[in-house]
C-alpha cells in the first residue's frame, strides 16, 4: 500500500531523530573522560562527575537503541528496502550536504536569516555617551550578561556567562563623520564560534548598535534553545541552532521590538 505524504513526512522526522542521536553518540567517549582532563578538588568529585557522565551516556545509548528498534523504525527500514528493490535504477546514495532541505517538511517561507531590514544605509555614528547609554540599557535588561566599553579603542566587550561562556568584542569603525560600522570578533576559536561570528558580521551591517547587542545576547541560550523551524536542539549533523532570524513583533505597548530566533543553517 502506498504511503501518503503525512506518513512520509513523519518517517523522515523519525529518521532525523535517529541521525541526530547517533551523531550525539560520536562524542560519548570524549564526554566520559572529560572529568579526568580537568583539575578536580577531590577524588570524590572526580568519581561523581565521571559517574554522572557514565549514566548520561548510558541513557543516550538506551534511548537510541529503543528508537532504532521501535516498530515504527522497522516499518520505515522495510519500506525503504521495498522501494529500493522496486526502483533500484532510480535510487543512488547521497550525502546530507547535497540536500540540506531534506527535512523541510513544514514548508515555511523564511527569508535569509537576519534579512528583515531592507534599507542599505549604515546606522548613524554613535557618540561615547551614546555607547555608554546603550551598554547600560542592555545590561539592565539582561542581568546575566556583562558589558563594558574601552573608550580609547572604542571597543565594546560583551561576556555571556556559562553555559554559553562566549566573549564578544565589538570594534566600532567610524568610516565617515556621521556613520558607524561594527565588526564583531570572539575570544573563542572553535568551529562553532567561528560560524556564529561569521553569521553575525554578515547581518550586522544595517542594524543599530541596540539591535546588535540584542543579537549577541540571544546566544546566551545557544546550547539550550531549539530551532524555531524544526523544533529540535541538534540538527542532522549534531549542530546547535547557530543562526538567528530577525523577526519584528509588537510588545504590550505596541512598540516595535526585535526577537532573534535560533535556527539551524539547513532550516533557513
Amino acid at each position: 500500500m502506498a504511503w501518503n505524504e503525512a506518513r512520509l513526512e513523519s518517517s523522515m522526522a523519525q529518521l532525523q531523530e535517529m541521525h541526530a542521536r547517533l551523531c550525539n553518540l560520536r562524542d560519548a567517549v570524549s564526554r566520559l573522560v572529560d572529568p579526568m582532563l580537568v583539575p578536580q578538588s577531590s577524588p570524590e568529585e572526580l568519581y561523581n562527575d565521571f559517574a554522572r557522565n557514565v549514566n548520561k551516556t548510558q541513557a543516550d545509548v538506551q534511548e537510541f537503541t529503543r528508537l532504532i528498534r521501535s516498530d515504527k523504525s522497522k516499518e520505515i527500514f522495510e519500506r525503504a528496502a521495498e522501494s529500493r528493490a522496486q526502483n533500484s535504477g532510480d535510487i543512488r546514495g547521497w550525502r546530507v550536504t547535497e540536500h540540506e532541505d531534506w527535512l523541510d517538511v513544514r514548508g515555511v517561507d523564511v527569508r535569509a536569516a537576519g534579512a528583515i531590514r531592507t534599507d542599505s544605509n549604515p546606522p548613524p555614528k554613535t557618540s561615547i555617551e551614546g555607547l555608554r547609554a546603550a551598554i547600560e540599557k542592555f545590561k539592565n535588561s539582561h542581568p546575566g550578561i556583562d558589558g563594558s566599553l574601552d573608550e580609547s579603542s572604542e571597543t565594546i566587550m560583551i561576556t555571556l556567562l556559562p553555559p554559553a561562556n562566549i566573549h564578544f568584542n565589538i570594534d566600532i569603525q567610524n568610516e565617515a563623520s556621521t556613520q558607524s560600522k561594527y565588526l564583531v570578533t570572539c575570544k573563542e576559536t572553535s568551529s562553532m564560534h567561528s560560524t556564529i561570528v561569521r553569521h553575525i558580521n554578515t547581518i550586522a551591517t544595517n542594524h543599530s548598535l541596540e539591535d546588535l547587542l540584542e543579537l549577541l545576547g540571544s546566544y546566551t541560550n545557544v546550547k539550550k534553545a531549539p530551532c524555531c523551524q524544526c523544533g529540535r536542539l541538534l540538527d542532522r549533523n549534531a549542530q546547535f541552532p547557530l543562526l538567528r532570524i530577525d523577526k519584528q513583533s509588537k510588545d504590550m505597548k505596541n512598540s516595535d521590538t526585535t526577537r532573534w530566533r535560533p535556527t539551524h543553517p539547513g532550516c533557513v
